[in-house]
């Protein structure tokens, strides 16, 4: 079992993400960042989180560019039993190699934001 088995898209994308961001308020907002070194490129990244997490990317934010340095993907999902979550990424090349991911989190629930936050350590 992955997260990408417990987080599905929401019925109805938010039409306005910052809205829905705002109206779920900070109460369970996580911030963590982590290193990507699997990936040679930002749009590499953003693909391979869109698909683990199984959340829907919203307001256009998962077509990267193949050139793209850096990236902000957008995402909101549904956690059993019914917990409203989104995700703000935002994805850096790193000259070292791989990619820097900086995620905020948030939820109705505190635990579902840690969830999604451990998955991806």
């Amino acid at each position: 079992v992955s997260i990408g088995d417990m987080i599905a898209p929401p019925g109805e994308l938010p039409g306005n993400f910052k809205a829905a961001w705002d109206a779920v308020g900070d109460g369970a907002e996580l911030s963590d960042s982590f290193s990507l070194g699997a990936h040679e490129t930002v749009a590499a990244a953003v693909k391979a989180v869109v698909q683990f997490l199984g959340m829907a990317p919203c307001e256009g934010t998962d077509r990267v560019s193949d050139r793209a340095r850096e990236h902000v993907l957008l995402m909101a999902g549904l956690v059993v039993p019914n917990v409203q979550a989104y995700v703000r990424a935002q994805f850096q090349l790193q000259a070292e190699g791989g990619v820097a991911l900086n995620l905020l989190i948030r939820s109705e629930s505190e635990a579902v934001s840690n969830l999604i936050a451990s998955c991806i350590a």
